[in-house]
């Protein structure tokens, strides 16, 4: 002890000239701290708390607060462990983050607060898989089983149990690992699965202490007794008297092995323990003890003392029942209280968090609206873009296309005079030329005749489509002046129709015009079949009126910068 003095003021006054003055120390403190909590104490008593920074204050209070639950310094609030919890729940130090939170829920459980003790275990375990100190992970989640076994939730004691009695094993901590599997065999024992019970309180006894047997062997010798199996029951008793303890500890015993004997017809000495049981300060052993003397009364036929031990008995036991009513209406209460004030402290944040919510909700919305209006400005500009561009591209194209057909005409002329020259000579006279010569203007001409043949055909051909497309069926009842109603494969015929003769029509339209409406494209289309406009109104059931609307609207569509007309539009379409 003296040496451990020692050598923690000698790392503090050597920490006074480090950097951290404090963290050799703390780190020091840690180390020793399961075998010398006392020394902790002392030490830290000495510290001047208002010189500390935030980290070295909740550093200072989460020692301290170890150290006063290991000495059984009974505390007097949870204050001082929540400046250390505050501060560890901001970092990523795991293991000092669940001791905080832990050390929490050991103090609210020794002030009688179970339900937040619960929570502060479950939020200890909020990082379980990356916390590597397995001692501390063992206790947590024997707390926390053991809470659930006093709130009768079996599966979720029995589920928390069986975890730390892995950590404790890895550990090979035989001291835990018994309390753990003490606590399994009552569970089970509990629950009627008595096997189990006597599995694990087999496994308590053989790792133990002294101090721990004696209530193992009781409680191993009153399973054996329910099970009927009294030479067991017998054994295990007896040697949990052998075992040292107070006369408070040794009365539980007596009521079992007086109930044993009673079992087993002895009654004397049944009698004589179950009196010796009647001593005991604690209301259920009494209870007890008076059952089973007025059992024995009974069997003895000795009614009027049956009838007294039976009253003594019956008081006792609504004595109890009181109890465990008002112990129930207590947890009750403590879970309505624990509800309002989490209610209260839920509405709280609840309204700090809608106010910080409307804010970024006010921010975020701004934002949207800058990006969807700039990413709009973007879209429009890049459309117009799209569009100006399509449609120079579509006048280049049809630029270039008159400027061949003009050339190809100059071209047929020229072509036509040469031909016309080459025939004066081929009827001039016979002497002027030779076989040969006449051979070779005869072969120029065919020549300039297929070529200007070749260049009439690509207008023949085109010319040809047309007229096809003209005294075609399609064309025929489109332009038909009675009342009738086109089908969906009629205007698919004639789609089709226009694009044999126009070289994909309705494919560069809408390509030109991305978003053309099923009406726009068939009215369209009729222009480009030359329906007239009230022909038109009758074949999509509406208006001359909003015929022309929906022409003028195109062209304003396909040139965004120029006035639409009706006019505009159907000249657009026919050189299209």
């Amino acid at each position: 002890m003296k040496n451990n003095m020692c050598l923690f003021f000698l790392l503090f006054i050597t920490g006074l000239i480090s950097c951290n003055p404090y963290s050799d120390l703390y780190e020091h403190a840690e180390e020793i701290m399961p075998q010398h909590p006392d020394s902790v104490l002392t030490l830290l008593s000495a510290i001047d708390v208002d010189d500390l920074s935030e980290k070295d204050r909740a550093m200072y209070y989460l020692l301290l607060t170890e150290a006063q639950n290991k000495t059984y310094v009974k505390p007097a609030s949870d204050s001082l462990i929540t400046i250390a919890v505050e501060y560890f729940d901001k970092t990523e130090d795991w293991e000092r983050k669940a001791k905080a939170w832990y050390y929490r829920g050991r103090i609210n459980q020794d002030l009688g607060d179970a339900l937040h003790a619960q929570d502060y275990y479950l939020k200890a375990l909020r990082d379980e898989d990356k916390i590597t100190d397995y001692a501390l992970l063992g206790r947590l989640c024997n707390s926390i089983g053991m809470l659930y076994t006093d709130q009768q939730v079996y599966e979720k004691s029995l589920s928390f149990q069986k975890k730390a009695l892995g950590y404790f094993g890895a550990l090979r901590d035989t001291v835990g690992q018994s309390f753990v599997l003490r606590g399994l065999g009552r569970v089970f024992s509990v629950i009627q699965e008595k096997d189990s019970a006597v599995f694990y309180y087999e496994k308590a006894l053989a790792l133990g202490s002294e101090a721990t047997r004696r209530s193992l062997y009781n409680e191993l010798g009153g399973i054996y007794l329910d099970l009927g199996l009294y030479s067991k029951a017998f054994d295990y008793i007896r040697i949990a008297l052998t075992h040292p303890a107070s006369q408070e500890q040794l009365y539980p015993i007596y009521l079992t092995l007086g109930e044993l004997y009673l079992k087993t017809s002895r009654l004397d000495s049944a009698e004589y323990y179950l009196k010796k049981g009647l001593a005991s300060t604690r209301l259920s052993t009494r209870a007890g003890a008076y059952y089973h003397l007025s059992r024995l009364s009974k069997a003895r036929e000795r009614w009027e003392e049956y009838a007294l031990r039976q009253t003594k008995y019956e008081e006792l036991r609504d004595s109890l029942m009181l109890v465990r009513q008002t112990e129930s209406f207590r947890r009750e209460q403590d879970l309505f209280n624990y509800h309002q004030v989490e209610s209260k402290l839920l509405q709280a944040t609840i309204a700090f968090n809608r106010a910080e919510i409307n804010f970024l909700i006010v921010s975020i919305i701004a934002i949207i609206l800058v990006v969807v209006l700039g990413l709009f400005a973007v879209l429009v500009y890049m459309k117009f873009k799209k569009k100006k561009r399509s449609i120079q591209e579509q006048r280049k194209r049809l630029a270039e296309l008159l400027r061949r057909q003009y050339e190809d005409k100059i071209h047929i002329e020229k072509n036509e005079a040469l031909i016309a020259d080459l025939e004066k000579k081929l009827h001039a006279s016979s002497v002027a030329y030779d076989e040969k010569e006449k051979e070779l203007m005869a072969l120029r001409k065919q020549r300039l005749e297929i070529e200007n043949q070749n260049l009439l055909f690509a207008k023949t051909e085109n010319k040809l489509l047309v007229d096809r497309f003209v005294v075609s069926n399609v064309y025929y009842r489109f332009h038909l002046k009675e009342e009738w109603r086109p089908k969906n494969s009629d205007w698919a015929e004639l789609f089709e129709a226009l694009d044999k003769t126009y070289n994909n029509f309705t494919h560069r339209l809408m390509g030109l015009v991305p978003k053309l409406t099923p009406i726009e494209l068939k009215v369209s289309c009729l222009v480009k079949s030359n329906v007239p406009p009230a022909t038109i109104a009758m074949l999509i059931v509406t208006t001359p009126t909003n015929v022309s609307m929906i022409r003028k609207r195109l062209y304003e569509k396909i040139y965004t910068t120029d006035k639409g007309s009706s006019e505009k539009f159907d000249k657009f379409i026919r050189d299209f």
